[in-house]
């Protein structure tokens, strides 16, 4: 019998990476919004109606696989019930399939960067950790080649 896997720290390295980098190109190419302070956030809304046809009609495996999971197995998201954290499942049902992809992919980062997910134990499931991991990536590289605006910021 095999000890649990641990968590991939160089996984989420990558992943986190990636994700800073991404967002950081969405601002620069101009998929923005501003709060009412004036503070500067990606426009996640607006990606997705950008890319939201030619995301859904991609059709390399990869890409498939990884809609699929994220849209039928996605990241829980952490509540409190009373003074508890918990684990809650929560659909992000917010109109369309991409803009779903992305509710979902920014919650993979605030899971791993806010929920808890490196506290000195095995995780219960590190399996599904990596694969929302792999698939958030996916598909953010797969909006890079999509969108060459985006790809440039990214890259420049």
């Amino acid at each position: 019998m095999q000890p649990p896997r641990r968590f991939d720290i160089e996984e989420c390295r990558a992943f986190f990476t990636l994700f800073a980098r991404f967002e950081y190109a969405m601002k620069a190419a101009g998929i923005r919004q501003a709060r009412k302070s004036g503070a500067v956030e990606a426009d996640w809304n607006q990606l997705a109606d950008d890319v939201a046809s030619d995301l859904m009609a991609m059709s390399e495996k990869n890409i498939k696989e990884a809609r699929a999971y994220l849209l039928q197995q996605p990241p829980n998201r952490q509540d409190l019930e009373g003074d508890k954290l918990v684990w809650s499942a929560a659909p992000a049902s917010r109109g369309s399939d991409a803009k779903d992809l992305f509710v979902y992919i920014c919650r993979v980062r605030s899971n791993l960067f806010h929920g808890g997910k490196f506290q000195g134990r095995y995780l219960a499931d590190p399996e599904q950790s990596s694969q929302l991991i792999g698939s958030s990536t996916a598909i953010l590289i797969a909006v890079l080649q999509l969108r060459p605006q985006l790809s440039e910021a990214f890259n420049g």
